[in-house]
């Protein structure tokens, strides 16, 4: 009995849910990255489809940055360390978070 019940919970229709896009600043980066990681980038889709994810989520002034890499295994790789490098430093997420 106990077995069914924890069956079906595991089978709920949750509401999908949808990533906010990434503002650009270093206080929203922990946000994002938890996101994003969790819906797409541990997800088995290809990487052309991850880098088109990852475009779509950013806001235009961080797009601008990555769009000119090829939609390619390779650049989403770059695109996406480009991302962490310059906002998933811990101490300008500390800073951001105390400002």
């Amino acid at each position: 009995m106990e077995m069914e019940t924890a069956t079906k919970a595991t089978h709920a229709k949750l509401p999908k849910l949808r990533i906010t896009p990434f503002k650009g600043t270093s206080s929203d980066w922990v946000r994002f990255e938890n996101m994003f990681v969790t819906q797409v980038h541990s997800r088995q889709v290809s990487h052309e489809e991850k880098f088109g994810y990852l475009l779509e989520m950013v806001v235009p002034k961080e797009r601008e940055r990555i769009s000119n890499l090829k939609l390619s295994a390779l650049d989403y790789k770059t695109a996406w360390e480009r991302l962490q490098k310059e906002h998933g430093q811990t101490k300008l997420e500390v800073n951001a978070h105390m400002d």
